[in-house]
């Protein structure tokens, strides 16, 4: 068995003139909480420990608290893949769901209380939300494949779904959708938002709503798949206002490319069956700043399943996460989307550091 330690990383932040000032060291002060692993693939060598970090614009991580030394560690057979993790305000916690394990950890900022939980292996539970303060998966089940070429789409691929516990019971009304090739469905397991009663949340190139007061199902296509000449990847969904959602875009077309890109509430209901997402920030465009990239665009998007996204309201920065892969002794990076100013900040490389989660506790 391998010990794995999750990374989850937070801010906490103490004070916000504006929603549109990118000055983190001052206004938009706050912490990292940061749940570590000293290897790439972490062995019983290592040790489950959340660290407290000050955020600045350099962050100098060698002053990092550890909040955590006597916790006990958590065994794992196998690397994270597709982990998320969200704050619930409710019960000031920390949530990190990880699928590959079938297990939900929590990190209990006002007591120091790390928790988790092991539901049923195969659940089929992804996209943790938020319900009212209480803690809601969406459970997948029924998948089918048919082929239909006189559909002009080839593929279509159906789920159905229903809002589970973390036990991973699914209960209530049964959503089925149907996606075509072109939507090139993934669904990962970036958190799903809940605005007005209705959850939102993303599949690939496509955005599913689920309107939990009429019962029923929705989705619009954001953007055209074809695996062979337009290949899009889309992860890490977050909330920037009730109005707004925002998520990572990577491309591999003829060119590797990275996008910030923003869905306006309103007039994505008002659409039919196509929405186009607003760019907010452009890799191939933008100014970069801080420490050595460690790895290139290309490696970033091909390792995104191993990374975590984060999005900070106060200041609009969005961040990810990622190393440089070594096994024994990695390198950890910070990636920082300033999305009002098109400039990236990539904070320097923390040795010996896996990272495998990213939250923003506001």
């Amino acid at each position: 068995m391998k010990k794995i330690i999750f990374l989850l990383m937070s801010f906490i932040a103490l004070s916000c003139d504006s929603n549109d000032d990118n000055d983190a060291t001052t206004l938009c002060n706050s912490n990292f909480i940061a749940f570590t692993s000293t290897k790439y693939f972490p062995d019983a060598t290592d040790d489950f420990d959340i660290y407290k970090y000050p955020k600045s614009t350099t962050l100098d991580l060698s002053n990092g608290a550890n909040l955590t030394p006597n916790a006990n560690p958590f065994i794992t057979p196998e690397y994270l893949f597709n982990n998320t993790t969200l704050y619930n305000a409710s019960t000031n916690e920390f949530i990190c769901h990880l699928p590959t394990h079938s297990r939900i950890i929590k990190y209990n900022m006002s007591t120091g209380v790390v928790s988790n939980n092991n539901y049923p292996i195969n659940s089929g539970i992804r996209k943790p939300f938020l319900l009212n303060g209480v803690l809601k998966f969406l459970k997948f089940s029924n998948y089918a494949t048919t082929y239909s070429p006189t559909s002009g789409q080839n593929y279509i691929s159906s789920y159905d779904i229903k809002i589970a516990d973390e036990n991973g019971i699914g209960s209530g009304t049964t959503y089925s959708v149907s996606f075509q090739e072109s939507d090139g469905v993934q669904i990962e397991n970036s958190s799903a938002f809940v605005i007005s009663n209705k959850v939102f949340f993303l599949t690939g190139c496509s955005i599913v709503i689920i309107d939990l007061s009429s019962n029923t199902v929705q989705k619009r296509n954001l953007y055209s798949y074809d695996s062979n000449n337009n290949i899009l990847f889309t992860r890490g969904l977050h909330l920037k206002d009730n109005n707004t959602l925002v998520f990572f875009k990577g491309e591999a077309l003829s060119s590797y490319n990275i996008k910030i890109e923003k869905i306006d509430i309103a007039n994505l209901l008002s659409s039919s069956t196509n929405y186009t997402p607003q760019t907010i920030f452009n890799f191939n465009d933008a100014t970069i700043t801080g420490s050595n990239p460690g790895v290139s665009i290309g490696l970033l998007i091909n390792r995104m399943d191993g990374s975590t996204f984060a999005f900070d309201k106060c200041d609009n920065n969005y961040y990810f996460t990622s190393d440089d892969g070594a096994p024994n002794a990695p390198e950890g990076y910070i990636y920082e989307f300033r999305t009002n100013t098109n400039e990236m900040n990539i904070y320097p490389q923390i040795a010996g550091k896996h990272f495998f989660g990213i939250g923003i506790q506001q």
